[in-house]
């Protein structure tokens, strides 16, 4: 990944954000077929889809037969009507095709004695490190650390992540460490319950 520059898409310009991110979609699309992967005709799901705007990039160029984005703190209606709005705003179609819908996904409904929360996201060890748990727990760690400091920190503290280990490595310590700094905010207990505690979330 190239590290950020000035000119790096914010989400605070709105026209930029969007054109970057439906452009995205077909670099998505040339790499899967570097690998003789073809989205077209099948049924797809994004997990962690965010604004929706690459699904829809997807939707318009891959042509899949259903394409399902699925996050955390979302609602059909809005997306759509939200994803229309800018479309025609950035000049692109704003038809959203009946192949692309979205769904709030709700792991926090999974159980508290299921296996899914039986691991330390921070260090699950080599032999679960690859699950299905770890990807989506991580994932929902990251989206609740976004309503925990707000949009402008967050994208800061990914931004200046980027920017720092681009090409290298990085510790879950340092991201810690980083999100603390920028949002101003102590998170010991927040990344405690999250990343280092083998159960549900039910406070932090």
């Amino acid at each position: 990944m190239a590290a950020p520059t000035d000119e790096t898409p914010s989400v605070e310009d709105p026209l930029s954000w969007f054109r970057s991110h439906y452009e995205a979609a077909q670099e998505i699309i040339d790499f899967l077929g570097g690998v003789q992967i073809s989205m077209t005709g099948q049924d797809v799901a994004d997990i962690g889809c965010g604004d929706g705007i690459i699904d829809l990039g997807l939707a318009h160029k891959a042509q899949p037969r259903r394409l399902v984005g699925y996050d955390l703190d979302l609602v059909d209606e809005d997306i759509r009507s939200g994803l229309a709005r800018a479309a025609t705003q950035a000049g692109v179609p704003p038809d959203l095709t009946p192949c692309l819908g979205f769904a709030r996904s709700e792991p926090l409904s999974i159980p508290a004695d299921d296996e899914f929360w039986t691991a330390v996201i921070a260090d699950p060890g080599v032999e679960r490190l690859f699950d299905a748990p770890e990807y989506v727990r991580g994932a929902m760690t990251l989206q609740v650390l976004r309503n925990e400091v707000g949009d402008s920190a967050f994208f800061q503290i990914l931004r200046e992540w980027a920017a720092t280990h681009s090409g290298g490595t990085g510790t879950t310590e340092e991201f810690i460490a980083l999100s603390r700094q920028i949002s101003g905010q102590d998170l010991s207990n927040f990344f405690q319950v999250w990343l280092y505690t083998p159960e549900k979330p039910t406070s932090w």
